[in-house]
């Protein structure tokens, strides 16, 4: 428009085409057109020059007569179009479904086709985007990757699915990124430390979504309460936690966009490869993720990196001298009269002392110890065993009783049993290893052996008693049964004359003896 206006000046002034073709820089072609068809105006060109644009261009540039203009239609759908948008962005709800309704309403009305244009015309030109603003080195970000990655060991036929754990610092879009083996928590926020590890530094605040390992849910929108892992993580670092709201990615736009890129650059050039070991899988991410960080950036020519460390790093605060380990809890309403509680996924028994059975305690636990609480007092500590249902138990938490039994069946042996009972009496040991090479296995006659040491700690006989019935039986005979030894007890029969046994068996060289039924191994 200003071209023209200065060719209407020039030609009111009785300028000519060459004029204008030096002033405005047009073929002459085009200025003799432009001077044919103002010429046919009806107002002169000296008036024509003093008129604003807009009225100017509605002079020389007038509607076309063949554009239909809207009929009722239009202006009927346009008094409830807003209602059916809305409506049709709502979950289980359709553009058709709208237009059904619509067109029960207005059978005169549009057809889906014209209803759909309009309605996402209008959808698209209310769809109004805030351009969030980030201060350097104040907020980063996480987001699991929706998209897994797979682990191929060698003697599995299918791949293995990894979660995928993405960061970043959303001024600088400085990224990072881990393959986990699940979203638990210990392994969700091992890798949120580490994320923080290779930023090198804190941030005053961290965003994710409504994920279940950060929020509790509620059935009200309005109660938001964070997870103790959460609480205990942002202590351990003092930064300050932000959710961003249900369905809104747009909350964390920087960290959905690097994700997206993360597709692209990391997924495009690992998804063919092979490993075996998530350690593997991440020694190639995070090479690729070093290579993103230090591409330069289209505008601007800086990488993300030179800008994180230039105008990020220097604002934010130190790591701690330690990395954030997750720990597990758990309360235990009672603790049994076996003094073991059941700690982990693998439910293995640690033990409590036994003082402390019928109390209430509390288990807190990682990868490394498991710790054991009464009364806001550690009673027990114990390194972490993975072995499934297996007991690890402190000798010292035992009763006395029980330790006692404990050392018995971990220290008795044959030679033990015969020491013993040597200090009972010289018939005592002799009965106890009879006793004890009577059974192909000398460990089956273990439980007799306790038996016969009980009967001589006993009150009611004594030692002096189990010496006196274990000489008679074997005074009167080749071996002493616990049986009779027993009875020998119970009758008293070591105080009573015993009658001799005269044997009525004849002897000569066809009768065998008791050797010849020895049992030989």
């Amino acid at each position: 428009m200003s071209k023209l206006k200065k060719l209407m000046r020039i030609l009111s002034e009785g300028g000519s085409l060459n004029d204008v073709v030096k002033a405005c820089k047009m073929s002459k072609r085009d200025a003799s057109y432009y001077k044919k068809y103002l010429q046919t105006m009806p107002l002169p060109l000296s008036e024509m020059y003093k008129m604003d644009e807009f009225s100017l261009g509605k002079l020389i540039r007038p509607e076309s007569p063949n554009v239909p203009k809207p009929d009722g239609r239009k202006e009927v759908l346009d008094k409830e179009i807003k209602e059916y948008a809305l409506d049709c962005l709502r979950p289980h709800k359709t553009l058709y479904y709208e237009w059904e309704k619509y067109y029960k309403l207005h059978p005169d009305g549009y057809q889906y086709t014209q209803f759909k244009k309009y309605v996402n015309e209008y959808i698209k030109n209310h769809d109004y985007k805030y351009r969030n603003h980030y201060n350097p080195g104040e907020m980063a970000m996480f987001d699991p990757a929706g998209d897994k990655l797979y682990l191929k060991p060698r003697f599995e036929l299918d791949g293995i699915p990894v979660t995928v754990l993405c960061a970043v610092m959303p001024y600088s879009n400085f990224g990072y990124m881990i393959a986990l083996r699940n979203e638990r928590m210990e392994n969700l926020f091992m890798g949120m430390s580490n994320a923080l590890e290779y930023f090198g530094c804190l941030p005053h605040i961290v965003k994710s979504d409504n994920m279940v390992q950060w929020v509790k849910h509620t059935k009200k929108k309005y109660d938001l309460q964070f997870t103790d892992a959460l609480e205990q993580w942002c202590v351990h670092y003092d930064v300050q936690p932000y959710v961003a709201r249900v369905r809104r990615p747009r909350d964390k736009g920087p960290v959905e966009g690097i994700v997206n890129k993360f597709y692209l650059y990391i997924y495009a050039r690992i998804e063919d490869k092979t490993f075996e070991t998530i350690d593997e899988m991440n020694t190639c991410i995070w090479e690729l993720v070093d290579e993103f960080n230090d591409r330069p950036k289209q505008r601007g020519g800086l990488t993300p990196r030179e800008v994180f460390e230039t105008e990020e790093k220097p604002l934010m605060r130190p790591l701690p001298d330690q990395m954030f380990v997750y720990r597990h809890r758990k309360e235990y309403k009672r603790i049994s009269s076996s003094y073991l509680l059941s700690v982990g996924e693998e439910q293995h028994y640690y033990s409590v002392p036994y003082q402390y059975v019928g109390k209430k305690a509390v288990a807190i636990w990682d990868n490394e110890t498991v710790e054991i609480y009464v009364d806001n007092e550690r009673v027990a500590v114990h390194k972490r065993d993975f072995r499934p249902y297996g007991t690890t138990i402190d000798p010292s938490h035992m009763p006395p009783k029980h330790r006692a039994w404990e050392q018995g069946n971990g220290e008795w042996n044959a030679a033990s049993f015969v020491s013993a009972a040597r200090r009972i009496g010289p018939y005592t040991a002799r009965a106890m290893q009879d006793l004890l090479t009577s059974a192909e296995w000398e460990q089956q006659q273990y439980r007799q052996g306790y038996i016969l040491l009980g009967w001589a700690r006993n009150k009611k006989y004594g030692p002096e008693a189990v010496e006196s019935a274990c000489r008679l039986l074997l005074t009167n005979g080749p071996v002493a049964p616990m049986l009779a030894i027993e009875n020998a007890l119970k009758h008293n029969m070591a105080s009573k004359p015993v009658a001799k046994v005269v044997s009525m068996t004849p002897k000569n060289e066809y009768v065998r003896g008791r050797e010849a039924f020895k049992i030989t191994k």
